[in-house]
């Protein structure tokens, strides 16, 4: 089952990632995540709350952290 978490800051807090690496239903090193980026166009992937999700990601093991643009990619 593919899980969705939305939050507006990443993983604020110790207490938040281990929360939900208690969700995942195997080892994030089998894993692969996506962060959506909404900030403004210039931004996306560059802006400070996305890397840091993304390295959050990273350290908890993902073997692959994507970014996804809902407003400019195509549909797969």
């Amino acid at each position: 089952m593919r899980k969705l978490l939305l939050t507006s800051c990443a993983f604020p807090t110790e207490r938040v990632t281990q929360a939900f690496l208690d969700l995942l239903e195997q080892d994030p090193r089998e894993m692969t995540s996506a962060i959506i980026t909404t900030a403004a166009v210039q931004l996306k992937e560059h802006s400070r709350p996305s890397v840091k999700a993304k390295k959050a990601l990273e350290t908890m093991g993902f073997r692959r952290v994507d970014f996804i643009d809902i407003e400019f990619e195509r549909s797969r």
